[in-house]
């Protein structure tokens, strides 16, 4: 017998014990910067908040595929890319999904900077990084700004790589 709660998996052996294992939805988000140094943000139907692009990953995406279905879902962009690997959150438990959630940024070049709200979003711009600091700060939303300053930090530069 199973049962979900918290997002752990309940399960009972033959002499009944209890076993947990828990559930993990894996995010991917997308760390993408324009000649001018700005972070690619848009905000998801509903949203109030800006945040960067990227969301769950499906059942058996690799993290190209996943990216490059986000970025059309959320920005239209359907050309090549690259991307690098650089940071993975800790856990957080999420309620109204009900499970623990486990985020993977990535920095990402794209061919070009064409980029237009998708079907899950309302709007996309490219937005300074104070901003989005001043942003997230004022709302106390989850930081992203963090992401930005740990690929900085990455890079060992105090200006971000344009490529």
């Amino acid at each position: 017998m199973s049962n979900a709660i918290n997002g752990q998996l309940i399960t009972h052996d033959s002499e009944g014990a209890i076993k947990r294992d828990y559930l993990y939805r894996v995010s991917i988000k997308a760390l993408i910067y324009n000649d001018a140094g700005q972070i690619l943000v848009v905000k998801e139907d509903g949203r109030p908040l800006w945040d960067l692009p990227g969301g769950g990953m499906d059942y058996g995406e690799t993290f190209e595929s996943a990216l490059k279905r986000e970025l059309y879902e959320e920005v239209g962009y359907k050309g090549n890319l690259r991307y690098q690997l650089f940071d993975a959150s800790d856990e957080i438990y999420i309620e109204r999904i009900d499970a623990n959630q486990i985020c993977f940024s990535c920095r990402v070049w794209t061919e070009n900077f064409d980029f237009s709200a998708g079907v899950d979003a309302d709007e996309v711009t490219f937005m300074d990084p104070e901003e989005l600091r001043l942003q997230e700060s004022e709302s106390g939303a989850p930081l992203r700004y963090k992401v930005h300053l740990k690929w900085q930090k990455l890079c060992g530069a105090k200006s971000l790589p344009i490529e």
